[in-house]
Order: C-alpha cells, then sequence, then structure tokens
C-alpha cells in the first residue's frame, strides 16, 4: 500500500497567499535591457543622428551585438536616447559589455566616441570609452589600465546627489561626482561628441533601478502563508491506495 500525501482546500488558499506575497515584493524594481535581434530604435529607444547621417548608416545588430561604426561620417552625434525612465531621487545601476575597436579624432580628442550616460534632469553620469582609456562626463581622465579593444563588463553605480563608482569586470575602479546640468531626463548609448567618431560593439546592456523590496502588506501576506503552512501540516490527510 502506498500512502498519497493530498493538498486540501485550505492550503491551497494559504499557498496562493505566500506566492501573492513574493509577487508583490518585486513591483519596485525598475529594469532596461537591450535586445540584439533588432535594433534599439525597434523598442523603444529614439535615434538622435545629430547632423547628416542615418541610423542604418552607422549602427546595425547581428542577433548577438548591437555594432556602431561613425568612422568616416564626419562631424556627428548618432546615438540611441531613452527618456523618462530615471527616478532623479534613487540610486540605479547602468551594466554594459563592450568593446571599443577605433576611435577618429575630428577636431578635439575628448575621449567621448563611444560611451553610455543617464540623465537625471539636474545631472550627468557616464563614461567614455577609447581603445585605451576611460574618461567621465566631465572629461575627467579615469583609466588606461584596460585594454577596451577587448570586451569588459564595465558597470556604474550611482547615487544622484552624491556620485558614481565605476566598476570593470567586477574590479572598483574609480569614484566620480556629478556633472551638473540641466537636460532631459534620459538615458543615452553612442556617440557623446562631435570632436571623435568611434567603431564599437555592445553584447550587453542593463539599467536597473531600485530594489525587490516588499511593502508591509507584503511581509503580512507572506507571514500569514507561513502559519498557515505550519497550522495545515499535521492535519494533511492520507490516501491508502491498494
Amino acid at each position: 500500500m502506498t500512502s498519497v500525501k493530498s493538498v486540501n482546500s485550505k492550503q491551497l488558499i494559504i499557498w496562493s497567499i505566500f506566492n501573492i506575497g513574493l509577487l508583490t515584493a518585486s513591483t519596485h524594481a525598475a529594469i532596461v535591457t537591450l535586445d540584439f535581434s533588432s535594433l534599439p530604435s525597434a523598442q523603444g529607444w529614439v535615434f538622435e543622428p545629430n547632423g547628416a547621417v542615418s541610423e542604418n548608416d552607422v549602427f546595425s545588430v547581428d542577433g548577438t551585438k548591437l555594432i556602431q561604426n561613425a568612422i568616416g561620417q564626419g562631424t556627428v552625434i548618432p546615438r540611441y536616447v531613452l527618456d523618462n525612465v530615471i527616478d532623479p531621487l534613487d540610486p540605479f545601476s547602468i551594466a554594459i559589455t563592450a568593446r571599443v575597436l577605433q576611435t577618429e579624432v575630428l577636431s578635439v580628442s575628448s575621449d567621448h566616441g563611444f560611451g553610455f550616460f543617464a540623465q537625471t534632469g539636474t545631472e550627468v553620469f557616464g563614461i567614455a570609452i577609447s581603445p585605451n582609456s576611460i574618461t567621465d562626463v566631465g572629461v575627467n581622465f579615469i583609466t588606461a589600465a584596460f585594454d577596451n579593444t577587448q570586451f569588459h563588463d564595465y558597470q556604474l553605480d550611482i547615487t544622484p546627489g552624491v556620485g558614481y563608482d565605476l566598476f570593470i569586470d567586477g574590479q572598483f575602479v574609480s569614484s566620480g561626482s556629478p556633472f551638473l546640468a540641466v537636460t532631459p531626463n534620459r538615458l543615452l548609448i553612442g556617440d557623446g561628441t562631435f570632436g571623435e567618431n568611434a567603431e564599437a560593439e555592445i553584447s550587453s546592456f542593463t539599467f536597473t533601478q531600485g530594489a525587490v523590496i516588499p511593502e508591509p502588506s507584503t511581509y503580512a501576506m507572506m507571514l500569514l502563508g507561513i502559519l498557515g503552512m505550519g497550522w495545515i501540516r499535521p492535519r494533511i490527510w492520507s490516501v491508502k491506495i491498494r
């Protein structure tokens, strides 16, 4: 004879309460990612040429990467922007896996031919990457210790009103202050200056703001579910199968 534990209606109700609590705990996180089967303009981003250049002249995808190649395009600032996704009061992170194969200096060497940036409305954060150096939005030199023609994981952890921490391949590299400017609220990827063009590739992009922090009601539902499961455990009945 085999004894099979059955789940009664009380168990189902309590288990449902517990799972509802878990689901509602994740409603505070904002996440933006890129899919490389289509251009960002097909994913809600807006292409800004800032000059006589079309999106397809500069950007392409191959299923695994977003490719930017503005070499030879002249004084343009081709980039993608995504508006009104940043809460200017809460910390957030931008993580990107990328490499910069070459740059073309046109007028001033600012190392802003490729980069990723965040504008909160009153502050600007971001880094610009060239094959052999990294600078921040204020054109402050950060490091030349990395070969940026190879793929690296770059992450900015940003606290509005305070500053940023830069990590490369999980290693802390530098901290910096906000660049103060009145701007639209937006994320930006691509070229950041008329003075330099770049050839770059991006294989991942993630913007994250907020944490999985349950509301008080969520804690109550989860506690009710846990207590309920403990209460009904001794009352599980068995069905004997001959």
